[in-house]
């Protein structure tokens, strides 16, 4: 069986709004898997995945990253 999660988190474009976020067809190991984290924090599921989704936008995608790395080896750096 596929769970879904849909929480509110707050979008910096839109100060004071809260956005939600729904993600659907997600599998029960895996949902089971977050939970049992958020748990091991002691946290709700929404708290956790609020927190792993700002830790992950606080942080240059890998080809962000990737990218700035070839452009300071291409510039001798």
């Amino acid at each position: 069986m596929s769970h879904y999660f849909a929480f509110k988190y707050p979008c910096m474009q839109n100060a004071g709004m809260a956005i939600q976020i729904t993600i659907r067809n997600v599998p029960e190991e895996v949902r089971d898997e977050l939970a049992s984290r958020a748990a091991l924090q002691h946290q709700s599921m929404q708290e956790y995945l609020r927190g792993e989704l700002e830790r992950i936008a606080s942080r240059p995608s890998l080809d962000t990253w990737l990218n700035s790395v070839r452009e300071r080896k291409a510039n001798g750096g």
